[in-house]
């Protein structure tokens, strides 16, 4: 079991208050008046972070594994007339997420100045800042300055942040997760819902100009520790398609639940589930999944449902360009087959959403009452659908196995499934499984197809 430590450390004027919540996560307060002591260096240490605050309030963190300095001051924190000032040095390297739902195409903030009520900071040297007081803050990520990133905080008497080390991205929201607890769903937020019924856990969004712009929102706000957002389609009509990959959504004129939302729901249920036992934001930012490639930085109108569907929203066009991550990708609407690490023009309209399934993956979808597990081989693929009504899950396997493609269904429940195979040149290969709770249903193809 962890024991947090706190220490109060003295300064020439004020004092830093610090706490370990875990290994990986400190609590940071700095206040300034009266010195409650004389002030020296400290070196703190946990599991995997090394923290060394100066005599003056200057602070340096370390990862353990590496030795290498995450976070590195320029100068000790200040506050001047009324503004407290932070400066730290930022390497070429270094790319910056997060800071609220903004509209902006680009997701990075390296080398702008970004004005913000939602100073959650996510940084690829494997950290995150979640400033905690309140202030007015701007944040100039080396555009002043390309070896500074500056915090400037207006109207606060106090700095208050935590301090999440991951190193990836996922990890970072695994120890945010453990420092904030879990949200408490119904499976039933998945459904269309009047405005009066969003969950309190849920983030509603604000009306943008057009629906490119409320995606670029979305995707920004899930790198700045939005979990689940909501989206009013009283905003944005003709809204079918473009809600399939909403988290949740809700309207206040007369509509059914979408078709596609109704194909997606146990999809959409199981994520909301890790969303309550790991705190993953259900939409995943091309940086979330793929924090190691240059381009998926670039990508503000596109992302990951779960781990497995990619989403691109045509926003009221008729085609765009989709950066396709490491990997293959299959267009569910063709069963065409996509090498990734490229970017590729597509077409559409608003009836169907545009989805691309990751290789080595299995989407399940509704069709009435029949569950479809597409799966895109050869590699291994597993998923595992939270059965919301039983507390528990039905688990569907698939890979190569000797000669074979073996198939295999673990449902908790008495359900239909069939099987679509795609086999990459649009083909796909189906097979029907009446599967009884309990069971273990295994279907073996012979390799090749």
């Amino acid at each position: 079991m962890w024991l947090a430590l706190l220490l109060t450390l003295p300064l020439a004027d004020g004092k830093i208050d610090f706490d370990f919540l875990s290994p990986s996560t400190f609590k940071f307060v700095r206040t300034w008046g009266a010195s409650p002591g004389p002030a020296m260096d400290q070196e703190l240490k946990s599991e995997h972070l090394i923290v060394r605050i100066s005599h003056t309030g200057q602070l340096t963190v370390l990862a353990v594994s590496t030795g290498k300095p995450l976070l590195t001051e320029a100068a000790p924190a200040r506050r001047v007339n009324g503004e407290i000032i932070l400066s730290r040095t930022s390497p070429a390297t270094e790319e910056f997420f997060g800071l609220g739902p903004r509209t902006d195409a680009r997701l990075g903030t390296r080398g702008r100045e970004v004005a913000t009520q939602s100073p959650f900071l996510l940084s690829t040297a494997g950290y995150a800042l979640d400033h905690k007081n309140y202030g007015r803050y701007r944040f100039d990520l080396a555009a002043t300055n390309k070896a500074l990133a500056r915090i400037y905080i207006a109207g606060a008497d106090r700095l208050e942040y935590l301090f999440h080390y991951g190193p990836s991205p996922k990890e970072i929201y695994d120890e945010r997760f453990k420092i904030g607890g879990s949200i408490d769903y119904a499976a039933s937020d998945v459904e269309l819902m009047p405005s009066r019924n969003v969950p309190r856990y849920a983030r509603k969004m604000d009306k943008q100009a057009d629906p490119c712009a409320l995606i670029h929102s979305l995707v920004h706000a899930s790198l700045s520790g939005t979990t689940v957002p909501a989206v009013n389609l009283d905003h944005y009509p003709n809204s079918e398609a473009f809600a399939a990959g909403i988290p949740l959504v809700y309207r206040d004129q007369p509509m059914a639940n979408p078709a596609w939302r109704e194909r997606l729901r146990i999809f959409l249920v199981t994520y909301l589930q890790e969303a309550r036992d790991r705190g993953y934001p259900m939409i995943h930012p091309l940086p979330f999944q793929y924090p190691t490639e240059a381009e998926a930085r670039e990508r503000a109108d596109e992302y990951l449902l779960g781990d497995e569907l990619l989403v691109a929203p045509l926003c009221g066009a008729t085609k765009r360009t989709v950066y396709l991550p490491r990997g293959n990708w299959t267009d569910i609407r063709s069963g065409i087959t996509h090498k990734g690490r490229q970017t590729i023009e597509v077409t559409g309209d608003e009836t169907n959403p545009i989805f691309f399934l990751r290789n080595g993956a299995i989407l399940p979808l509704a069709e009435g009452d029949t569950m479809r597990l597409h799966y895109t081989p050869k590699l291994g693929a597993e998923f595992f659908l939270w059965e919301s009504d039983l507390e528990d899950i039905s688990q569907v396997h698939a890979g190569p196995s000797a000669d074979f493609l073996r198939l295999e269904i673990e449902s908790k429940v008495d359900r239909t499934y069939e099987w679509v195979v795609f086999l990459g040149d649009g083909k796909t290969l189906r097979r029907t499984v009446p599967a009884k709770a309990g069971g273990n249903e295994i279907v073996n193809l012979p390799l090749p197809w």
